[in-house]
């Protein structure tokens, strides 16, 4: 039995740069689609205190911040950076988020339950716009 080493194909570093692209281009586009199809709403708020950054047990960067509606209800939203958000994009994000500022937020509210028993509402932004 002879085997012929010659048909196994050994890709170059560029090759194997490009496919890294790609799986990495893919992923953006994946985590973009998943984010669009959780928006169900859009709200607009004006930030009441600079935002803060934390991190999930598992590791996931978020940020929270607190704002008011125009009609004054307040709202405390949580974004989830993407895994594709840089460090520095993270970053700049913290800083541009601060009191005062008018924000638009793509995303969904979602029910939790406080210690005292009440259902309370936070907004889990998608996507944010600065006005």
């Amino acid at each position: 039995m002879t085997i012929d080493f010659s048909k196994l194909k050994v890709r170059g570093a560029e090759e194997l740069k490009q496919a890294d692209e790609r799986r990495y281009q893919q992923a953006i586009a994946e985590d973009m689609a998943k984010r669009q199809e959780r928006c169900r709403r859009t709200i607009t708020i004006t930030l009441t205190c600079d935002a803060e950054s934390r991190y999930t047990m598992g590791g996931t960067r978020l940020i929270s911040f607190q704002g008011n509606q125009p009609d004054r209800k307040p709202v405390h939203t949580i974004y989830y950076a993407p895994d594709h958000f840089g460090d520095e994009n993270f970053e700049a994000a913290i800083e541009q988020l601060v009191e005062g500022v008018r924000v638009e937020l793509k995303g969904y509210w979602k029910p939790f339950r406080a210690s005292s028993g009440e259902t309370h509402f936070q907004f889990i932004a998608q996507f944010i716009d600065l006005s």
